[in-house]
């Protein structure tokens, strides 16, 4: 569907064929980002991975991620550190039940993924108010005083003697993930435990699996491989919940014809995943009901290749995070359904319960 937003043009992408056509097939044209003021502002000019226009800074960031971050090798190095974050929640968790404290889960289990994700970037962090400001204000007044060549010389300004484009893009990408975790682990989480809350037999056949596999001990990273059907809970909860009903707008950098259809330079791809997820032709006719199951037997995962199910994007653009993403809502909704009994509050049916 082309619309016109503004004096931007726009197609609106909403079926898993239309996708695959923009995203996977004509990627390398719509792999760009545009630019929104609001971003612009927050940034300070300078994006992180997931706004900026594709190009040699956008490959930088990307490499950064891709062999730096989101390795394998370094997510499962940091395994230690969210158990110990985790189990600690799980305890607060436990004495706010035992004297019947009313707790927001929703609040506590974002700060319980910035806190994850922070101990990642800088270290393990004890309290967000231990912030010494004395230090960065030193910090700041040494960079000013200190003698800058390129100040003098302007063409040394490309060798960023003081690292401050360096500094920049650091602060980029933290802005980015720590935003990421408050939002794409969060919400999934938040979801999920709504639906499974609404649907109680669906939410018993889950404990049944976590006491079968789990027994009475703690959820370990290394045990979510074995729990399928938490697998299809969560991604059941991404087809009908996505992060966001939209992805973030692509861009085409330059003009282009698609099955005989004029795309201008500067178009927006708008992708619905929402719709996606609830087309008929892809997922059968009861895409409105909760039905985990319907991942048995087929081989659809989430990653940027099957377009049936695309909620972290696809291809160039797909989020670098999305598999500690998926780590981290698995561990924490398994977690807390495995050591809590959950149900509605005063005699609350299914049918009264509403995710406004």
């Amino acid at each position: 569907m082309s619309i016109r937003l503004g004096s931007v043009p726009a197609i609106v992408v909403s079926s898993p064929q239309a996708a695959e056509i923009f995203l996977k097939t004509h990627d390398v044209v719509f792999a760009s980002k545009p630019k929104f003021q609001v971003i612009q502002s927050i940034y300070n000019g300078k994006m992180g991975i997931e706004f900026t226009e594709y190009g040699p800074y956008w490959h930088n960031l990307r490499k950064f991620c891709n062999q730096q971050l989101f390795t394998a090798l370094k997510i499962e190095s940091f395994a230690p550190s969210r158990k110990k974050v985790l189990t600690h929640f799980v305890e607060s968790l436990k004495e706010a039940a035992a004297v019947k404290e009313v707790v927001n889960i929703s609040k506590k289990v974002g700060n319980l993924n910035v806190e994850m994700i922070l101990n990642m970037i800088l270290g393990p962090v004890k309290k967000y108010e231990e912030f010494n400001l004395k230090e960065l204000i030193e910090e700041l007044l040494y960079m000013v005083r200190v003698f800058n060549l390129a100040d003098f010389v302007p063409f040394l300004g490309a060798f960023d003697l003081q690292r401050l484009k360096a500094r920049t893009r650091i602060l980029a990408i933290t802005i980015d993930m720590i935003v990421a975790s408050l939002d794409t682990s969060t919400a999934p989480f938040e979801w999920a435990l709504s639906t499974l809350i609404k649907h109680p037999r669906v939410m018993l056949k889950l404990q049944k699996e976590l006491e079968r596999i789990i027994g009475k001990r703690m959820v370990e990273e290394n045990d979510l491989p074995k729990l399928e059907y938490l697998d299809m809970v969560v991604k059941e909860t991404l087809r009908l919940y996505p992060v966001a009903p939209m992805l973030i707008p692509r861009e085409s950098m330059e003009d282009i014809v698609i099955d005989g259809c004029y795309i201008p330079k500067k178009s927006r791809v708008i992708v619905n995943i929402w719709a996606i997820g609830r087309d008929p032709n892809a997922w059968s006719n009861n895409v409105e009901e909760l039905f985990p199951k319907r991942f048995i037997n087929r081989n659809i995962e989430l990653h940027e290749h099957d377009f049936e199910l695309i909620p972290f994007g696809s291809s160039r653009r797909v989020c670098p995070g999305r598999k500690l993403t998926l780590i981290t809502v698995k561990l924490i909704l398994a977690q807390l359904v495995h050591c809590f009994d959950w149900e509605l509050p005063g005699g609350m049916s299914p049918n009264e319960f509403g995710y406004d």
